[in-house]
C-alpha cells in the first residue's frame, strides 16, 4: 500500500477539505461510495480550536461535507511547520469486499504458475477486525487457494489512519501444491522416485509395499508437507555364495514383497525360504537355492568285520576192523576256513538325487544266512556249528560203496540175509555257498545301503562296501 503523505499545498482553503483517493475505488458525487482521505486546515489561533479525540466519535461536518461519503472519521491532527495551523485527516471505513478486486499480489508455489499464491493487505477498522476462518477460499479467484496465513498489524507511525485502522495481511495458497518429483538411482531394490507436496493439514499419504519412505510433516494448522519415496521398479537382488558341501555357487536372491505374502511353491533345489518383516506393509524375502545336486562322495574308513566259517567239503576216512561184523571206524575231517573277526576297510559312497530313488535290490547286499552244519546218524555224528557250506556229500569211495558212507547191515548181507541198508550224509549248500563267499574275499562287497530324505526334495543314498577278509 502506498505510504500516506501530507498534502502538498501551501495554503489550502481553511476549513475546506482537500480529498485524497488512496485506492482505485474513487467516490463520485452520485453514489458517494468509495475510499477517501480528506485533509482540511484550520487556524490554531482561533478561539474555538480544540484538539479533538481520535476514537471515531468525531465525524466530518464541514460546509462541503455533502460532497463526500459519510461518515468521515477524524483520524489524525498534525500541526503545520509554521505552527499556526493544524491539518486534520478524515477517513471512511473500507470493507474487505470493496478492496478485493485490486488488493492482491501473486507469486507461485515452487515457481509453478499453475499453483498461485495470492497475498492481500487490507485496511480495516480496528474495532471491526475478526480473523478469517481457516480454509476460507480466496474471494476473487476461488479454486483451491485457501487461507494459509493471516496477520493483523498496526499501521506505521506516519500513517494518519493509525489511530482507528489496522493492516490485515492475508495469504491464500493453492492447496494441494505442485508435486516436486525426485529420482533415486541408488535405492536398494531398484530405482525409486520421490515426491514432495504441500497439502492440507491432516492429509495422509498412500502407503503400500513399494513405499520406501512416507513422511508427513506439519507446517502449521493449515498445511503439511508430504514426502513420499517409492520404488519405480522393484527388482530382485541376485548373489552367489560358494558352498563347500555342494561344491558350487549357491544362488541367493532378495526381494521386497507385500507383508504376509504366501510362500512360493516348492521347487527342486530350494534350500531355504524366509520372509523377514520390514514394516507393516513390507517383508524382505530371501531365497537360497542350489543350481545342482551335491557331487557324489567316496569316503574310506576302518571297521571291524567278521567273516563266517566256510565249509567246503568233508574228507571221510574209515577202516574195517571186523569184516564179519562189519565193524567200521570212520574219521571225518571238514575242509573249512575258520571265521575271521578283524579290522577291514569300508568304502562309503554318498550320492544325491531329486525325489525318492528306487529302493535297492536286496540281492545285491551281502547278507549271508548261516546254518548249522551238523549230522547225527547211526555210525556218524558231527557238529561244525554255524557256517556257510557247499553241498556236503560223504565221500565213501574207499569203502567201495560210492557216495554211501557206511553199510550198517553189512553182516547180514554177508550171510545171505536181508538187503543192505546204507547211511548217507548229504547236506545242501547254503544260499551263498562257501565257495561263492570265498570268491568275495579280497574284493569290496555291498554290506549296507540306506536312503533318507535330506531337504529341498533332495534325497541322500549311502552305499557301504566292505573289503571282505
Amino acid at each position: 500500500m502506498a505510504k500516506e503523505r501530507e498534502p502538498k499545498f501551501t495554503h489550502p482553503i481553511l476549513e475546506v477539505g482537500v480529498p485524497q483517493y488512496p485506492t482505485p475505488n474513487v467516490p463520485d458525487f452520485y453514489t458517494k461510495s468509495g475510499h477517501i482521505i480528506l485533509v482540511d486546515k484550520i487556524d490554531v489561533n482561533k478561539g474555538n480550536y480544540n484538539p479533538q479525540p481520535l476514537d471515531g466519535s468525531v465525524t466530518y461536518s464541514g460546509k462541503d461535507a455533502n460532497k463526500y461519503p459519510s461518515p468521515l472519521y477524524l483520524v489524525a491532527e498534525r500541526p503545520s511547520p509554521d505552527g499556526e495551523h493544524c491539518y486534520r485527516f478524515w477517513a471512511n471505513d473500507r470493507t474487505y469486499a470493496e478492496q478485493d478486486p485490486w488488493n492482491y499480489g501473486i507469486n507461485y508455489s515452487a515457481e509453478n504458475p499453475s499453483f498461485p499464491i495470492y497475498t492481500r493487505e487490507y485496511i480495516t477498522a480496528r474495532s471491526d477486525y475478526q480473523p478469517f476462518p481457516l480454509g476460507q477460499r480466496d474471494p476473487l479467484f476461488g479454486g483451491n487457494a485457501i487461507i494459509v496465513k493471516q496477520e493483523m498489524a498496526e499501521l506505521p507511525d506516519d500513517n494518519p489512519l493509525r489511530s482507528l485502522y489496522v493492516a490485515v495481511k492475508v495469504s491464500y495458497e493453492t492447496i494441494p501444491g505442485p508435486v516436486l518429483p525426485g529420482y533415486i538411482a541408488s535405492a536398494e531394490f531398484g530405482p525409486a522416485y520421490s515426491e514432495t507436496e504441500i497439502v492440507s493439514s491432516g492429509t495422509h499419504s498412500s502407503v503400500d509395499f513399494t513405499t520406501i519412505k512416507s513422511d508427513v510433516q506439519p507446517i502449521d494448522s493449515i498445511k503439511s508437507k508430504i514426502e513420499v519415496t517409492k520404488y519405480a521398479t522393484l527388482n530382485t537382488l541376485n548373489g552367489k555364495q560358494w558352498d563347500d558341501f555342494f561344491q558350487a555357487n549357491l544362488n541367493i536372491s532378495r526381494s521386497i514383497v507385500p507383508a504376509n505374502s504366501t510362500a512360493q511353491p516348492y521347487f527342486n533345489g530350494l534350500l531355504s525360504y524366509k520372509d523377514d518383516p520390514v514394516n507393516y506393509y513390507q517383508s524382505q524375502r530371501t531365497i537360497v537355492s542350489t543350481p545342482s545336486l551335491p557331487p557324489t562322495r567316496v569316503e574310506y574308513k576302518t571297521a571291524s568285520f567278521s567273516s563266517p566259517q566256510l565249509v567246503f567239503g568233508l574228507d571221510v576216512n574209515y577202516q574195517y576192523f571186523d569184516t564179519v561184523g562189519n565193524d567200521v571206524r570212520i574219521r571225518i575231517t571238514p575242509i573249512t576256513r575258520a571265521s575271521q573277526s578283524r579290522l577291514t576297510i569300508q568304502r562309503i559312497t554318498t550320492s544325491f538325487s531329486y525325489g525318492s530313488p528306487a529302493p535297492p535290490n536286496a540281492s545285491t547286499i551281502l547278507s549271508p544266512e548261516l546254518k548249522r552244519v551238523a549230522y547225527t546218524g547211526y555210525k556218524v555224528s558231527f557238529d561244525l556249528g554255524d557256517a556257510l557250506c557247499d553241498q556236503l556229500v560223504a565221500n565213501g569211495a574207499g569203502a567201495g560203496y560210492g557216495n554211501q558212507l557206511v553199510n550198517i547191515s553189512h553182516q547180514l548181507l554177508a550171510q545171505g540175509g536181508s538187503l543192505p541198508v546204507y547211511e548217507v550224509v548229504n547236506i545242501p549248500a547254503t544260499a551263498i555257498s562257501a565257495s561263492t563267499y570265498n570268491s568275495y574275499i579280497g574284493t569290496f562287497m555291498v554290506t549296507s545301503y540306506e536312503q533318507e530324505y535330506w531337504k529341498s526334495n533332495i534325497w541322500v543314498s549311502r552305499n557301504v562296501e566292505t573289503y571282505i577278509i
